[in-house]
């Protein structure tokens, strides 16, 4: 991995070493990138004595450097081959991965099985393509980017596919959302099957706080009451492991862990909705029973996360960071609206760019000159880049 000027090597999960290198950003030609070989001039030049030499399996390049607990998550990716092999008819699933079941050689192991971002699109962005469709999605401004908005209606509902949240044992469900209006029941997330509407369901339920529903039984996160009421952005993470669920907002544990159902999540078909309670599956839905808010970055794992890695689920895959970061800045790229809490020296010649307390809108208003090092933070959310 490499994080600004530091570069480490991980070997078999285990951290082997850090030492310090060019934090420039990587140029590379067309053709310009191979596997196996040493080039001596673009896309050839290869020499025998300079090659692998040996044998590799399941590459995964990722734009962020990875955590070393999420580096671990990886490990099954490598394994030998065991049982059957993975097809479209017989996908490697998590549960094969917690139990250090490695089926597929070569198999890339996803972190987030969806990471959706709402950029006026409902596309998943964790590469495993599991889309999300609405008849008629209607996006806002968020902290991070667009988000998608839900009213009080019938209407507002976004589809995701079933194999998202089917199977399921432990997970964890990261979102950054707000209600516009509080009803009897502000419902995020549901799961049904035949057998039970209420398989999962994560909401705000009025007199009791945020809620979780496995298996049509309710429980209650203590202390949670005041958390949506207040009508404001928050970033929610719920995760279960076992027995055992846990709420946490802004990055905070709020109460204490609860007792919950350790059933596997059993979703059919047409049964995961974003926004509304379902009475059927796939339907029945209701006015009062609607989000009737907005919502944003959702993310879902198959795993849950220790309080300690929480935190970095809140502004990760924030567009602001990643357009600034890692992308030249191009016009009708990403929208940031919010004050600059904390900023470096940032000018050009004749202005300064980015100040603490500006309010920052279009990214292409602003040019970051060649040279400058600068660090700035918006809406709690930290950037540091070298340009």
């Amino acid at each position: 991995t490499r994080f600004k000027d530091q570069a480490t090597l991980f070997l078999d999960g285990v951290e082997i070493s850090t030492i310090t290198v060019t934090p420039h950003k990587l140029d590379v030609d067309p053709r310009g990138f191979v596997i196996g070989q040493d080039q001596d001039f673009v896309g050839g030049g290869f020499q025998g004595s300079q090659s692998m030499h040996g044998i590799i399996s399941a590459l995964n390049i990722f734009p962020y450097a990875l955590e070393e607990f999420r580096i671990q998550n990886l490990l099954c990716a490598t394994c030998p081959a065991q049982g059957t092999a993975c097809d479209d008819a017989n996908p490697k699933t998590f549960n094969d991965i917690e139990d250090g079941d490695c089926n597929c050689l070569g198999t890339p192991t996803p972190d987030a099985l969806v990471s959706m971002h709402f950029e006026n699109d409902l596309l998943d962005v964790s590469g495993n393509n599991m889309h999300g469709t609405s008849a008629n999605p209607i996006y806002a401004s968020a902290n991070c980017g667009q988000s998608f908005e839900i009213g009080n209606n019938i209407d507002d509902v976004i589809f995701l596919p079933e194999v998202i949240t089917n199977e399921l044992g432990d997970f964890t469900i990261s979102v950054n959302a707000k209600i516009d209006e509080l009803a009897s029941g502000n419902n995020l997330l549901s799961c049904a099957n035949e057998n039970y509407t209420n398989e999962l369901l994560v909401g705000f339920h009025q007199g009791q706080g945020m809620v979780m529903i496995i298996g049509n039984i309710p429980y209650v996160f203590p202390n949670s009451l005041s958390i949506m009421s207040d009508m404001l952005w928050h970033h929610i993470v719920i995760s279960r492991k076992a027995h055992e669920a846990r709420l946490y907002v802004d990055g905070v544990l709020i109460g204490s862990p609860i007792p919950v159902s350790n059933k596997v999540i059993k979703v059919d078909p047409s049964g995961f909705v974003l926004g509304q309670d379902q009475d059927i599956v796939g339907g029945g839905f209701q006015t009062g029973q609607t989000w009737w808010g907005k919502v944003d970055q959702l993310r879902i794992f198959a795993y849950a996360f220790e309080e300690e890695n929480v935190g970095v689920l809140d502004c990760e895959f924030c567009p602001l960071i990643q357009e600034l970061d890692d992308n030249p800045i191009t016009p009708n790229n990403y929208y940031a609206e919010g004050e600059i809490q904390s900023a470096g020296l940032i000018q050009s010649s004749d202005q300064v760019l980015f100040q603490a307390g500006n309010t920052v809108t279009l990214l292409s208003d602003f040019e970051v000159p060649v040279g400058v090092n600068f660090e700035v933070k918006i809406d709690q959310c930290p950037l540091e880049a070298n340009y």
